[in-house]
């Protein structure tokens, strides 16, 4: 949901800039689909699969610390069913802890990742493109 209609409303804006209205209808087109195309990769990174990787890593490291708590004396003579429970609601928690922990540096690092390395050649791409674009309408 969020994703496609960030991607959706990213691609309106461009479309009523006014520098896409002063492209030919095919460089205006071109501008449109790489925002949005750039803007649904970055949302997908940064809002599902990073944090969604980060997360559940999260929620296995706490599945390992009580792995290794409850082979110790001083969990000895906790019984099974404290133990569920706490295997069950902790890493839950732990998992939730982290989400307002690790937002900032997941976009962060998403940004500078795309700033280094998807939008320079992408730029580089759409530049080429218009002025083909360019040349072949001033042929036409």
């Amino acid at each position: 949901g969020y994703v496609v209609s960030d991607a959706i409303y990213q691609s309106y804006k461009v479309s009523k800039s006014a520098d896409a209205n002063a492209m030919s209808p095919s460089g205006k087109n071109m501008r449109i689909f790489v925002t949005g195309a750039e803007s649904l990769v970055w949302q997908s990174l940064a809002s599902v699969v990073v944090p969604g990787f980060t997360i559940n890593r999260m929620v296995a490291l706490a599945h390992f610390g009580l792995d290794h708590l409850y082979k110790t004396d001083a969990w000895a003579g906790i019984g099974p069913d404290t133990t569920s429970q706490v295997d069950h609601w902790i890493p839950t928690l732990f998992g939730l802890t982290v989400i307002p922990l690790i937002m900032r540096p997941i976009d962060s690092s998403v940004e500078d990742a795309f700033a280094k390395y998807v939008r320079p050649p992408v730029r580089k791409f759409v530049v080429e493109y218009e002025k083909a674009q360019q040349a072949h309408d001033g042929v036409s």
